[in-house]
């Protein structure tokens, strides 16, 4: 999985994924999976996710990632995201 992230971010400038949860851990592991993958390439991640998922981001990330490579991660709240404009 964490290759086919790779190529997607390097073959794109931006990338947007709407990923249907069925399974909260395989969702948290592809997650961090794709977050690695953009940051071993220096690239900044923008996460919307609920409050509730966002500490459990970072608490796996957190093992894996600098303090400083934690700084390309960018969190906003969903709900305040797409509900912001009133046309989600």
């Amino acid at each position: 999985m964490k290759n086919q992230f790779a190529q997607l971010i390097q073959n794109n400038e931006s990338v947007h994924i709407y990923y249907n949860i069925d399974d909260m851990k395989s969702y948290l592991d592809n997650l961090v999976s794709y977050i690695v993958s953009g940051i071993e390439q220096k690239r900044h991640t923008l996460v919307i996710e609920s409050e509730r998922l966002i500490p459990l981001i970072f608490e796996k990330l957190e093992g894996i990632l600098t303090k400083d490579q934690l700084t390309y991660i960018h969190t906003i709240n969903n709900f305040d995201y797409y509900c912001s404009s009133g046309s989600f």
